[in-house]
């Protein structure tokens, strides 16, 4: 059996030869701290008098270097392997091996980024003098190494997944991660679980030494759970993933315990928002947060919903040619009404404003949307139609098009309210942003109605097929 990591895990060991082996990693390794501690030196040379400020900035400029290596540097190497693998046929082969899926995702991360990981030793050497001679505790330097590797693994498990299921994985965790990095221009406002999941960015800025304290606070603690859960369940679809390629890469019961995650990183995101920026430069309302993540969490339950009607109806299909078979399945109900359940914790950040009415008008608004989306996508599956783009067009009508009519009817503000409430979207804004509890009451009840067009026709094509 191949290990986890290291030289006897075939597909890291593989990949590290690809990179060019000892001589190229090695080489780059060792040229590129010369270069910067020549650098370093030439500076502070130049700069007899202030050599204590030059290496302050120093220090600050390899952590920017740490991090652009691990994020951009390694995650283009993992998302160009397994990209290269998968159109090239290796993938195949390498299933064929005596090597566990795990093994083999725990290969691409630890094998193919060997010059980021190069590069990072480099620098936590050299920042560690760095630090000690502008007499700064190294402890700040290797605790912001820490969480910023932390977070890289979990990019890089992403990067894998991602890099199985479509092309161009690199611009896809590329762009979350700039998005997280962005937080400081007013993100964590709107999205404060996706600050809380950029674990470099939580107390302090990832380039602020000075200011990373070497203590636990309890956001970080939330991030690195996070994070870990985050990481364990994406190498578990990408495993899934690269196992059986025909399956689905995350499971209901996954997709699910992902949303699950997002919306909780919200949750503390809210409740620990001063920890989470570090030093607050204007008030913040919790109310922009329960919205934000709200809303994004419900674009995040395509996943678990589509998944899990997937699910059951190839279960159903099966039990149809074999009696005997038996697997546990995600009702249709059943997913819907825990996602709802789900998307309803970031109200309960809002105590004073989650009244009895609000709440059950948010879990109508709700749950109209998961019911109508899961028995759309059971009923395109079992039609054999194209689930994305009967799902594009739902979302389109259901979401965008009641906010357009909003606009262009030129109406007083209520009455574009009670326009935009017959979508979700309008309707949880009207609640909770504007407060038009009154105006959105006929378009909460008519969604309740529309979403009975899927339930229709899923029953529909179930009788009919029934009937034959």
């Amino acid at each position: 059996m191949s290990s986890f990591i290291g030289p006897s895990n075939p597909i890291a060991w593989s990949q590290f030869h690809l990179k060019g082996g000892w001589k190229s990693v090695g080489g780059v390794t060792v040229g590129y701290g010369c270069i910067i501690s020549i650098s370093i030196f030439l500076t502070c040379w130049n700069h007899q008098n202030e050599w204590q400020s030059d290496l302050a900035g120093w220090t600050t400029a390899l952590l920017v270097i740490q991090a652009l290596a691990m994020l951009l540097m390694g995650t283009g190497r993992i998302s160009g392997a397994v990209r290269q693998d998968l159109t090239s046929g290796a993938m195949e082969s390498h299933r064929l091996m005596p090597i566990s899926a795990s093994s083999a995702i725990a290969g691409y991360v630890t094998g193919a980024p060997v010059h980021a990981i190069g590069i990072f030793v480099a620098n936590l050497f050299i920042g560690a003098a760095t630090t000690v001679m502008i007499n700064m505790p190294v402890t700040r330097w290797l605790a912001a190494n820490a969480v910023l590797a932390v977070f890289t693994i979990m990019i890089w498990v992403v990067t894998v997944f991602i890099a199985q299921v479509a092309k161009g994985a690199g611009w896809v965790v590329s762009i979350f991660a700039g998005l997280a990095f962005s937080a400081r221009g007013g993100l964590d406002s709107i999205a404060p679980g996706l600050v809380l999941l950029a674990g470099p960015l939580v107390g302090a800025s990832l380039v602020d030494v000075r200011a990373r304290s070497t203590e636990m606070s309890g956001a970080m603690a939330m991030s690195l759970v996070a994070q870990a859960i985050l990481t364990a369940i994406f190498f578990i679809g990408a495993a899934r993933k690269y196992r059986r390629p025909s399956q689905l890469a995350l499971s209901p019961r996954l997709a699910f315990a992902l949303l699950f995650v997002w919306v909780g990183a919200g949750w503390a995101g809210m409740e620990l928002h001063d920890e989470l920026v570090g030093h607050p430069l204007r008030e913040y309302e919790k109310i922009q947060g329960m919205i934000g993540t709200l809303l994004s969490a419900m674009a995040l339950a395509l996943v678990p919903l589509t998944n899990a009607a997937r699910q059951y109806v190839s279960g159903m299909k099966r039990k149809v040619d074999d009696p005997q078979y038996r697997e546990r399945t995600i009702g249709l109900v059943q997913a819907a009404g825990l996602a709802t359940v789900i998307l309803l914790i970031p109200i309960t950040n809002l105590p004073e404003r989650a009244t009895h009415e609000n709440v059950v008008i948010t879990a109508a608004v709700i749950f109209a949307f998961c019911i109508g989306l899961v028995f759309l996508s059971a009923w395109a599956y079992k039609s054999a139609e194209s689930v994305k783009m009967l799902v594009a067009l739902w979302l389109i009508a259901i979401m965008a098009v009641p906010l357009i009519a909003a606009f262009i009817v030129m109406v007083g503000e209520k009455e574009a309210w009670g326009l935009a409430a017959f979508g979700p979207l309008g309707a949880i804004l009207g609640i909770w942003g504007a407060n038009t509890k009154s105006a959105v009451m006929p378009g909460v009840v008519t969604q309740c109605f529309y979403a009975l067009v899927p339930v229709g026709l899923y029953w529909k094509r179930t009788s009919s097929g029934r009937a034959r």
